[in-house]
C-alpha cells in the first residue's frame, strides 16, 4: 500500500490511552481525600512522558466528583514571583467562591495570607497588618494559615491541588508544600506535584527539598513510563484516519520508547508527509533521532514569519502575551492574532484557559527547540527588547515583576544595560526577603547571570542588600 495523500491528520488532544493503572491509583487517592484521609502524590518522568495529560485527566475525574480543582504552574523561563504556583492556585480559589464564605474559611490568618496575595487587601479593605514578629516566626505564620486557610476549605468542598513543573519552583514555595503536606492525613485534599526528575540539579536546593517531600509520611510516589506498543497502535488509531500496519507501529514504538510527546510529535510529522503506511516487512522508519529533531521539522511546517514571531516568543518565556509580543515585533496587535492563529493550528502554541490575549507553548520542549535555535548575538538584543516593551507595559505594576526584568536585562549584557540590571536585581532581592524568601535572595544572585560570566557588581549589591536585611 502507498502513502495516503491528503488523509491521517493526528487530532491528539482529547486522546487518553495506556495509563489505567495509573489514573486508577490516583482515582483511589480521590476518594480517600474525599473521606478526609489526604495525601500527597509526587508524579515524576521525563520530558513529554505524560504526566500533564494525566494530571488533567485527573482533574476531569475530580471536577465529576464534585471536586473544587486548584492548578499552579511553576515558572520555567526565570523572573517569577515569590510562591509563583502558591499565588495562582490560591487566587483560582478566590475567582470561584463567594467573598464572604473566603473570608470566614481565612479567618484570623487573612493579613498574614494576604502578604503573599496582595489582592486579598483589595477584596477585604478591613485587614489589618501582619503581626510583628521575627522573620523566621513570621514564616513559620504564614506557613500555617495556608494550611489551615486550605484545610478549613476542604470541609465544604474537597480540593484537588495541582502544582506542575516543581523542578522549577523556587525554595519557598516546596517548603510551603512541606508544610501543608503535614496537614493532609487529616484534610479533604489531594496535592500533586509534577516534575523532571531528569532536570533536578543533585545540588539544587529544589533537589533537597523535593527530597523532603518524598520522605512526608502523607506522600507517596509515583514514575511514569513510556507507553506499551498496544498504546501506541490505540493511539494511531484514536489521532488519525489510517489503520496502522503492524510495522509501523513497531518502528514507531522503538524510536520513541514509548513517550507520549515522542509518539505524538513523529506520528503527526508522517502524516504531514503522508507516511503512515506502506512500510515494508523489516524496515525502519527514516525519521529523526531524538524529538528535538521532530519538534524542529515540525515547525519547519509553518511559514517563516510565523517562526519568527514564534522565536521572539520564546524569549517571553513558556506563555506569553500575544500584545507584548507584537510591540517586541513591532507589529500591530490584529497582525500578531493572524501569524499565530497558524501557530494554533499547527498545535505549536495553545489558548492559556481563563486568560485573555495570553497563549502557552504546547510543550515547553517546543519553546526550547526555538530558542536554544537563536544565535547568541540576536538573543541578547531579543532579551533588551523584551525587558524594555514589558518594562514599559507593566508601568505601576513593575514590582510584581522585578525578577522577570532582571532576568531579561541580565541575559542582554553586554549588549544591554548593566545599572538597570543591577537594580531590578537589588529590588528583587528586597522583595524576597520582604516577604520572608530567603532563600530567593541567593536564588535571584545565582540566576542573574549574563552570558559572559556572573557581574561581580550585582552580585556584591544583592548580596549586601540580604546581609543589611540579616543584621536587621
Amino acid at each position: 500500500m502507498g502513502p495516503i495523500e491528503g488523509r491521517g491528520a493526528p487530532r491528539a488532544g482529547s486522546v487518553f490511552v495506556g495509563r489505567e493503572r495509573e489514573i486508577a491509583e490516583l482515582i483511589a487517592a480521590l476518594e480517600d481525600a474525599r473521606s478526609g484521609k489526604g495525601r500527597l502524590l509526587l508524579l515524576t518522568g521525563e520530558p513529554g512522558i505524560g504526566k500533564s495529560r494525566l494530571a488533567d485527566e485527573l482533574a476531569t475525574r475530580a471536577r465529576e466528583r464534585g471536586f473544587a480543582v486548584l492548578w499552579g504552574r511553576c515558572w520555567e523561563a526565570g523572573g517569577a514571583p515569590i510562591y509563583w504556583p502558591w499565588v495562582q492556585a490560591i487566587r483560582t480559589y478566590l475567582r470561584e467562591n463567594d467573598p464572604t464564605i473566603v473570608r470566614a474559611q481565612l479567618g484570623a490568618g487573612a493579613a498574614e495570607i494576604a502578604q503573599m496575595i496582595p489582592e486579598l487587601r483589595e477584596l477585604f479593605p478591613d485587614l489589618s497588618g501582619p503581626a510583628d514578629v521575627d522573620p523566621e516566626g513570621a514564616r513559620f505564620r504564614l506557613f500555617d494559615r495556608v494550611a489551615t486557610f486550605l484545610r478549613d476549605a476542604a470541609g465544604s468542598r474537597p480540593i484537588l491541588l495541582v502544582i506542575d513543573d516543581l523542578q522549577s519552583a523556587d525554595t519557598p514555595s516546596l517548603l510551603l508544600l512541606r508544610f501543608v503536606a503535614g496537614v493532609l492525613g487529616e484534610a479533604s485534599i489531594l496535592a500533586l506535584g509534577l516534575y523532571r526528575d531528569d532536570e533536578l540539579d543533585p545540588d539544587a536546593p529544589s533537589a533537597a527539598a523535593i527530597a523532603e517531600l518524598r520522605r512526608e509520611p502523607a506522600a507517596r510516589f509515583l514514575t511514569l513510563r513510556g507507553l506499551e506498543e498496544p498504546d501506541v497502535t490505540r493511539f494511531i488509531d484514536q489521532t488519525t484516519d489510517v489503520s496502522p500496519p503492524a510495522s509501523l507501529v513497531s518502528a514507531v514504538y522503538h524510536e520513541t520508547e514509548g513517550n507520549p510527546l515522542f509518539v505524538g510529535e513523529l506520528v503527526r510529522l508522517l502524516a504531514q508527509e503522508g507516511r503512515l503506511a506502506g512500510l515494508e516487512p523489516g524496515a525502519r522508519l527514516a525519521i529523526p533521532a531524538s524529538v528535538m529533531e521532530v519538534i524542529g521539522r515540525r515547525l519547519e511546517h509553518l511559514s517563516a514569519e510565523c517562526r519568527d514571531v514564534l522565536t521572539m516568543a520564546s524569549v517571553i518565556g513558556i506563555d506569553f502575551d500575544v500584545g507584548a509580543l507584537g510591540r517586541i515585533a513591532e507589529q500591530p496587535t490584529r497582525r500578531m492574532i493572524d501569524v499565530l492563529d497558524e501557530a494554533i493550528r499547527a498545535r505549536a502554541v495553545v489558548e492559556v484557559p481563563g486568560t485573555a490575549g495570553r497563549l502557552r507553548f504546547a510543550h515547553a520542549l517546543i519553546r526550547h527547540t526555538l530558542y536554544e535555535a537563536i544565535p547568541s548575538s540576536r538573543r541578547l538584543g531579543l532579551h533588551r527588547r523584551t525587558g524594555e516593551v514589558l518594562e514599559s507595559l507593566y508601568g505601576i505594576e513593575r514590582e510584581a515583576h522585578l525578577a522577570e526584568l532582571a532576568h531579561h536585562f541580565f541575559a542582554a549584557i553586554p549588549e544591554g544595560d548593566p545599572d538597570r540590571a543591577v537594580e531590578y536585581a537589588r529590588r528583587a532581592g528586597d522583595v524576597a526577603s520582604a516577604r520572608l524568601a530567603f532563600e530567593e535572595v541567593d536564588r535571584t544572585v545565582a540566576g542573574m547571570k549574563p552570558p559572559s560570566g556572573p557581574d561581580d557588581t550585582a552580585v556584591a549589591y544583592i548580596r549586601q542588600a540580604r546581609d543589611g536585611e540579616d543584621e536587621e
